[in-house]
């Protein structure tokens, strides 16, 4: 497993790994993941969903979901839904607490049933895997989890975004062999064309910062 151990070194801080000390510059390397570190000031949603149009207007068979949010009125909780990329899709993924309350929670059925449905198109010729996180369902062995074990036992890039407190627990996940992206465009589209051997286009600039190295 030396191979294994030298790759885990390039991913985020090595063996020593620690949540509170992730690195968040862009390691240029090629794993098999790229993790958007997700930060409350920063529109992860958003640049996910411009790299993935991107990304297809190249031609790259790309599979996954995007996620939505919608205000309920009188609701202090929006209703999160998952969009597939390709048929718009929509997957409800979030439960109201009903009214009065201060939040809402996971919906593991609708987490489920996305699941499904994506599992079938990753089996069918995908090149790049897009979801919208690493969360509460994909730690505890749920949500995505089987999804992304698909994909990377068929050798496809899988692109997440996750918040610090599953951090630990996407590492243990995948043995620490993935790269830590800040949550800005052309870099995570200079990944997506390094790992996905893109030639350059209108569709995947490449930035000067990574081709100067």
């Amino acid at each position: 497993m030396a191979d294994s151990a030298a790759m885990s070194a390039t991913a985020c801080d090595a063996a020593s790994f620690q949540v509170s000390r992730l690195p968040i510059e862009y390691n240029d390397t090629k794993m098999p993941m790229g993790v958007l570190r997700l930060d409350s000031a920063q529109p992860v949603d958003a640049v996910m969903e411009n790299v993935a149009r991107k990304v297809q207007r190249n031609g790259t068979k790309l599979v996954g979901y995007l996620q939505r949010e919608t205000a309920i009125p009188g609701n202090c909780c929006s209703r999160i839904y998952l969009e597939n990329v390709n048929s718009a899709a929509q997957y409800s993924i979030s439960q109201s607490l009903g009214p009065g309350s201060k939040g809402c929670r996971l919906d593991p059925q609708g987490l489920a049933d996305a699941a499904g449905h994506i599992l079938t198109e990753v089996e069918n010729a995908a090149e790049l895997l897009i979801l919208n996180r690493f969360g509460k369902g994909e730690a505890e062995g749920g949500g995505f989890r089987s999804v992304i074990e698909a994909a990377l036992l068929r050798d496809i890039p899988v692109l997440i975004a996750a918040r610090e407190p599953y951090l630990e627990d996407l590492r243990l996940f995948a043995d620490g062999l993935f790269d830590c992206l800040p949550p800005g465009e052309q870099i995570v589209l200079d990944w997506c064309r390094r790992v996905l051997k893109a030639p350059k286009s209108e569709a995947l600039p490449v930035s000067s910062q990574i081709e100067a190295r």
